[in-house]
């Protein structure tokens, strides 16, 4: 989000996909995303939020297989962070039950193709990991932990009496 060329031209939407949990520097997340946006522009995301009331065990599970501790947003903070910037949350749907039987129904494919095409060794570790990984994602999303939301923003309109 600090590369010269992303912040000199604004864009008409942005599609963020599992990742603001990830981002180190929050404080600046919502001014930097409404800056890189023209007015009346969307701002797409789908993120893991955390319900600090469930699943703590499972969720700290999840949370041990990531590079750096997973600093996840509850909906109200994510709501409020865009507000407070400008956007006009318009839809912030938990769309958990559906991650889930996408995550399930992929598994299941992975494991068929493994079955008619062997892994080879090289590959055998990594997707050790990553089957672990989704294991625990699912089971974090399963007890509650965590949470699948998709949430839709738009930036304020253009004032028309300043054009």
């Amino acid at each position: 989000m600090d590369d010269p060329e992303v912040r000199e031209h604004k864009r008409d939407a942005i599609v963020i996909r599992e990742f603001l949990y990830q981002m180190p520097e929050r404080e600046r997340l919502f001014k930097t995303l409404a800056d890189l946006l023209k007015p009346s522009s969307h701002l797409l995301v789908t993120e893991f939020l955390v319900n600090p009331s469930k699943g703590q065990e499972e969720r700290a599970e999840w949370s041990a297989l990531h590079r750096t501790v997973p600093r996840l947003f509850e909906l109200a903070e994510i709501r409020e962070g865009l507000n407070k910037v400008g956007f006009d949350v318009r839809v912030a749907k938990d769309e958990t039950k559906s991650y889930k039987a996408a995550l399930l129904n992929d598994i299941r494919k992975f494991g068929d193709s493994v079955a008619d095409t062997p892994l080879s060794r090289e590959l055998q570790e990594w997707v050790m990991w990553e089957v672990e990984y989704w294991a625990r994602t699912f089971a974090a999303l399963d007890a509650g932990g965590i949470t699948m939301h998709r949430i839709h923003a738009v930036t304020p309109m253009a004032d028309p009496t300043k054009s």
